[in-house]
């Protein structure tokens, strides 16, 4: 597990194959290049794609200075949820929901409720966080029923 603050970013990586430090200046290259939300949301998927086309395995997640959340994993590395707090604050948790996690009663009271996050997908933002794919893991399960999942 890499801890690392940089630049108001901080990051909890797990992965052999990057560094806390390179993802963190990647992260902020993509923010900071984009003033519009959603620009900035598909340049994070486009970075997210290129990652795993490149066969790194991760779960991160991090927190950036005004509060948004971003949190992703691959398959074959630690699961991520995903919550909000009493208080309206992100949690990501690595770990399944209802399996045994640091969130405990002591923790924001005890109010939060998780929602798994499915490999090959991201999540990003403050209040709401919506699931979005960046890799085509989940388009073939939707192909019987006319579609990927969007």
């Amino acid at each position: 597990m890499q801890l690392l603050t940089k630049a108001g970013v901080s990051v909890a990586l797990f992965s052999h194959t990057l560094a806390a430090e390179t993802v963190a200046d990647a992260f902020l290259a993509a923010r900071d290049a984009h003033h519009d939300p959603r620009a900035r949301a598909n340049a994070l998927r486009a970075w997210l794609k290129r990652l795993h086309d490149e066969k790194h395995v991760f779960s991160l997640a991090l927190f950036d200075d005004s509060g948004r959340a971003f949190a992703a994993w691959t398959p074959h590395s630690a699961p991520l949820s995903f919550g909000h707090a009493a208080d309206g604050s992100a949690v990501v948790i690595a770990a399944a929901p209802h399996k045994r996690t640091l969130v405990g009663a002591g923790v924001a009271g005890g109010q939060i409720n998780l929602t798994h996050l499915p490999a090959g997908r991201f999540v990003y933002g403050h209040g709401y966080l919506k699931p979005f794919e960046f890799t085509s893991l989940w388009s073939t399960a939707e192909g019987n029923r006319g579609g990927a999942l969007r």
